[in-house]
């Protein structure tokens, strides 16, 4: 059930995004769900692995790759979703940064926790 809140909390953090920054537009309701699936799936799956794999490189730059790499995947949702459009890789640094910090703030104000 918490999985299930926690999508549903990214998907409105990502439809608040896109209403705020004008370099991110999601087009349909449909879109905004296709999105955050796709970007729950890159979560789960593919930043982990990404993560050990660049782990030198994030090192080396103190922390700062790990923001890159999660603009890398943030961007590339949009390229899979054709509803949903980022202008430039700008926008998507800007988009991860904020959508993670909606989302986090949302689920802290609704008391939902992440399980470890």
């Amino acid at each position: 059930m918490v999985f299930i809140i926690r999508m549903a909390l990214n998907g409105l953090a990502l439809w608040a995004v896109a209403t705020l920054l004008r370099g991110i537009t999601l087009a349909t309701v449909e879109d905004i769900i296709l999105a955050t699936l796709v970007w729950g799936v890159f979560n789960g799956l593919l930043r982990p692995v990404l993560r050990v794999l660049t782990l030198p490189v994030n090192i080396m730059t103190l922390g700062l790759f790990g923001l890159a790499l999660n603009g890398m995947l943030f961007w590339s949702v949009s390229a899979l979703v054709r509803g949903f459009v980022i202008d430039s890789f700008l926008w998507a640094l800007a988009g991860v940064v904020l959508t993670t910090f909606i989302s986090s703030l949302l689920a802290m104000l609704l008391g939902v926790r992440r399980r470890r």
